[in-house]
């Protein structure tokens, strides 16, 4: 329905989803959360973002979202190692907006080549 009402990307927002274990969440969750991103239609920019448990994040990946937002469990640096560099991850909220608009402008300039 945001879609459908002009919006240009949705969030999965899962607050409690760092309750569980990456067994429990890949049996209960990753199912349906996979299968609502697998119904987004194409071209929608999706950001997945669960709180609580940086061990769910390689299923958090796998269950779908082309940004994953973490959150202050885990650095930067040890997302990348644990997700990869072939989805992008959200900024941290201590970016101040200078350099969250130096970042969009480098993604701009870099997409450009």
């Amino acid at each position: 329905a945001q879609i459908d009402a002009g919006a240009q990307a949705v969030q999965l927002f899962d607050s409690w989803v760092g309750c569980l274990s990456p067994s429990d969440y890949r049996r209960y969750v990753m199912p349906h959360t996979k299968a609502i991103f697998d119904k987004l239609p194409k071209g929608t920019p999706a950001i997945h973002f669960g709180t609580g448990n940086p061990e769910l994040y390689p299923a958090i990946k796998e269950a779908g979202g082309d940004v994953i937002g973490i959150d202050w469990r885990i650095s930067l640096d040890d997302a990348w190692s644990v997700l990869g560099d072939d989805v992008a991850l959200g900024i941290m909220p201590q970016a101040t907006p200078a350099q969250a608009r130096a970042l969009v402008d480098h993604v701009h300039e870099a997409s450009q080549r």
